[in-house]
Protein backbone atom coordinates (compact mmCIF):
# COMPACT_ATOMS: atom_id res chain seq x y z
CA UNK A 1 0.00 0.00 0.00
CA UNK A 2 1.35 3.01 -1.43
CA UNK A 3 1.61 5.79 1.46
CA UNK A 4 -1.59 8.11 2.88
CA UNK A 5 -2.29 10.43 4.81
CA UNK A 6 -4.36 8.46 7.83
CA UNK A 7 -6.56 10.54 10.30
CA UNK A 8 -7.51 9.23 13.76
CA UNK A 9 -11.13 8.23 14.41
CA UNK A 10 -11.20 11.47 16.65
CA UNK A 11 -10.69 13.23 13.47
CA UNK A 12 -13.24 11.32 10.93
CA UNK A 13 -15.80 12.52 13.99
CA UNK A 14 -15.23 16.03 13.89
CA UNK A 15 -15.02 16.04 10.62
CA UNK A 16 -18.47 14.66 10.46
CA UNK A 17 -19.75 17.11 12.64
CA UNK A 18 -18.92 19.08 10.65
CA UNK A 19 -20.68 17.84 7.18
CA UNK A 20 -21.87 14.20 7.62
CA UNK A 21 -19.19 13.07 5.52
CA UNK A 22 -19.23 9.69 4.09
CA UNK A 23 -16.75 9.57 1.75
CA UNK A 24 -14.36 7.95 3.95
CA UNK A 25 -12.67 4.50 4.41
CA UNK A 26 -11.03 2.54 7.34
CA UNK A 27 -7.16 2.05 6.66
CA UNK A 28 -7.68 -1.56 6.43
CA UNK A 29 -10.41 -1.17 3.18
CA UNK A 30 -7.64 0.88 1.71
CA UNK A 31 -5.05 -2.11 2.02
CA UNK A 32 -7.97 -4.63 0.70
CA UNK A 33 -8.92 -2.06 -2.14
CA UNK A 34 -5.15 -2.01 -3.28
CA UNK A 35 -5.12 -5.41 -3.22
CA UNK A 36 -8.37 -5.59 -5.73
CA UNK A 37 -6.86 -3.46 -7.63
CA UNK A 38 -3.70 -5.67 -8.44
CA UNK A 39 -6.05 -8.56 -8.97
CA UNK A 40 -8.03 -6.31 -11.81
CA UNK A 41 -4.85 -5.81 -13.22
CA UNK A 42 -4.12 -9.38 -13.18
CA UNK A 43 -7.44 -10.36 -14.68
CA UNK A 44 -6.82 -7.50 -17.38
CA UNK A 45 -3.60 -8.52 -18.36
CA UNK A 46 -4.64 -11.97 -18.93
CA UNK A 47 -8.19 -10.69 -20.72
CA UNK A 48 -5.40 -8.77 -22.91
CA UNK A 49 -2.86 -11.95 -23.49
CA UNK A 50 -5.82 -14.62 -24.33
CA UNK A 51 -6.92 -12.04 -27.23
CA UNK A 52 -3.35 -11.59 -28.30
CA UNK A 53 -3.27 -15.80 -28.24
CA UNK A 54 -6.58 -16.35 -30.17
CA UNK A 55 -6.40 -13.05 -32.71
CA UNK A 56 -2.63 -13.41 -33.27
CA UNK A 57 -2.17 -9.88 -31.68
CA UNK A 58 -3.84 -7.58 -34.04
CA UNK A 59 -7.50 -8.19 -34.30
CA UNK A 60 -8.38 -6.80 -30.74
CA UNK A 61 -12.18 -5.47 -31.52
CA UNK A 62 -13.44 -8.06 -33.98
CA UNK A 63 -16.94 -9.80 -32.87
CA UNK A 64 -16.00 -12.91 -31.16
CA UNK A 65 -14.13 -10.94 -28.20
CA UNK A 66 -16.92 -9.01 -27.86
CA UNK A 67 -17.63 -10.70 -24.59
CA UNK A 68 -14.06 -10.75 -22.89
CA UNK A 69 -14.11 -6.85 -24.20
CA UNK A 70 -17.29 -6.28 -22.07
CA UNK A 71 -15.34 -8.39 -18.96
CA UNK A 72 -12.67 -6.00 -19.95
CA UNK A 73 -14.38 -2.88 -19.95
CA UNK A 74 -16.70 -4.01 -16.65
CA UNK A 75 -12.88 -4.67 -14.73
CA UNK A 76 -11.74 -1.41 -15.59
CA UNK A 77 -15.40 0.14 -13.89
CA UNK A 78 -14.51 -1.65 -10.93
CA UNK A 79 -10.93 -0.69 -10.68
CA UNK A 80 -12.03 3.29 -11.05
CA UNK A 81 -14.92 2.71 -8.32
CA UNK A 82 -11.85 1.59 -6.06
CA UNK A 83 -9.68 3.58 -7.08
CA UNK A 84 -12.26 6.67 -6.31
CA UNK A 85 -12.33 5.49 -2.93
CA UNK A 86 -8.36 5.79 -2.51
CA UNK A 87 -8.99 9.43 -2.45
CA UNK A 88 -11.55 9.57 0.16
CA UNK A 89 -10.45 9.90 4.08
CA UNK A 90 -8.88 7.15 5.52
CA UNK A 91 -8.90 6.50 9.32
CA UNK A 92 -7.28 4.22 11.41
CA UNK A 93 -9.21 1.87 13.68
CA UNK A 94 -10.87 3.64 16.54
CA UNK A 95 -9.22 3.25 19.99
CA UNK A 96 -10.82 0.42 22.53
CA UNK A 97 -11.80 3.14 24.60
CA UNK A 98 -13.78 5.34 23.17
CA UNK A 99 -17.38 4.32 23.28
CA UNK A 100 -19.19 6.26 20.50
CA UNK A 101 -20.41 4.54 16.97
CA UNK A 102 -17.59 5.66 14.50
CA UNK A 103 -16.27 3.95 11.66
CA UNK A 104 -14.62 0.72 12.24
CA UNK A 105 -16.56 0.31 15.08
CA UNK A 106 -18.99 -2.87 16.33
CA UNK A 107 -22.03 -1.49 17.55
CA UNK A 108 -24.56 -3.68 19.29
CA UNK A 109 -28.35 -1.89 19.05
CA UNK A 110 -31.55 -2.87 20.42
CA UNK A 111 -34.19 -1.77 17.68
CA UNK A 112 -37.69 -1.12 18.99
CA UNK A 113 -37.10 -2.28 22.82
CA UNK A 114 -36.61 -5.98 21.51
CA UNK A 115 -34.04 -6.98 18.79
CA UNK A 116 -30.78 -7.21 19.52
CA UNK A 117 -28.02 -7.47 16.89
CA UNK A 118 -24.58 -5.83 16.07
CA UNK A 119 -23.82 -3.72 13.24
CA UNK A 120 -20.05 -3.16 11.80
CA UNK A 121 -19.89 0.57 10.25
CA UNK A 122 -17.44 0.20 7.54
CA UNK A 123 -16.68 2.66 4.67
CA UNK A 124 -17.60 0.33 1.45
CA UNK A 125 -19.49 -2.65 2.31
CA UNK A 126 -18.77 -4.59 -1.30
CA UNK A 127 -14.97 -5.27 0.55
CA UNK A 128 -16.52 -7.08 3.55
CA UNK A 129 -18.20 -10.51 3.50
CA UNK A 130 -19.21 -12.15 6.42
CA UNK A 131 -20.04 -15.20 7.29
CA UNK A 132 -20.61 -14.77 10.70
CA UNK A 133 -24.67 -13.84 10.83
CA UNK A 134 -24.86 -12.16 14.28
CA UNK A 135 -22.78 -9.27 12.71
CA UNK A 136 -24.26 -7.31 9.79
CA UNK A 137 -22.13 -4.48 7.66
CA UNK A 138 -23.70 -0.79 7.08
CA UNK A 139 -21.24 1.80 5.50
CA UNK A 140 -21.42 5.02 5.85
CA UNK A 141 -24.04 5.98 3.32
CA UNK A 142 -26.59 3.65 4.48
CA UNK A 143 -29.45 5.07 6.87
CA UNK A 144 -28.28 2.99 9.25
CA UNK A 145 -24.44 3.70 9.28
CA UNK A 146 -25.36 6.90 9.01
CA UNK A 147 -27.42 7.31 11.81
CA UNK A 148 -25.45 5.82 14.06
CA UNK A 149 -22.20 7.75 13.33
CA UNK A 150 -21.67 9.51 16.06
CA UNK A 151 -23.93 7.58 18.71
CA UNK A 152 -23.06 6.79 22.42
CA UNK A 153 -23.39 4.41 23.99
CA UNK A 154 -26.51 4.10 25.83
CA UNK A 155 -28.02 6.76 23.59
CA UNK A 156 -31.43 6.20 21.98
CA UNK A 157 -33.03 7.80 19.01
CA UNK A 158 -35.60 7.31 16.04
CA UNK A 159 -34.20 6.61 12.46
CA UNK A 160 -36.06 5.62 9.21
CA UNK A 161 -35.02 2.39 8.54
CA UNK A 162 -36.77 -0.40 5.90
CA UNK A 163 -40.19 0.92 6.52
CA UNK A 164 -40.41 3.56 8.78
CA UNK A 165 -39.40 4.80 12.09
CA UNK A 166 -37.88 2.46 14.07
CA UNK A 167 -36.36 3.17 17.66
CA UNK A 168 -32.54 2.32 18.66
CA UNK A 169 -30.61 2.02 21.57
CA UNK A 170 -27.18 1.45 21.62
CA UNK A 171 -25.65 -0.48 23.88
CA UNK A 172 -21.98 -0.98 23.26
CA UNK A 173 -19.55 0.48 20.81
CA UNK A 174 -15.87 -1.02 20.26
CA UNK A 175 -13.47 -1.20 17.29
CA UNK A 176 -14.39 -4.15 15.53
CA UNK A 177 -12.09 -7.30 15.93
CA UNK A 178 -12.75 -7.71 12.13
CA UNK A 179 -12.08 -4.34 10.76
CA UNK A 180 -8.05 -4.07 12.59
CA UNK A 181 -5.66 -3.94 10.21
CA UNK A 182 -3.53 -6.55 11.77
CA UNK A 183 -6.61 -8.83 11.02
CA UNK A 184 -6.24 -8.42 7.66
CA UNK A 185 -2.49 -8.40 6.85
Amino acid sequence: MQMREIISSEQFLELWDKDNTTDAILEVEAYLIDEKIMSINSMLKHIVEEKKQVSGGDDWHDGAFRATDSAANNLVEQGNSFAKALNWKIVRSPDSNLEVATLGSRVVLKQNHKFVYAVDVVGMSLLHAYGDEDVSIASLKSPIGKALVDKSVGQEFSAILGNGRQDIEILEAYPSPSLKMETRI
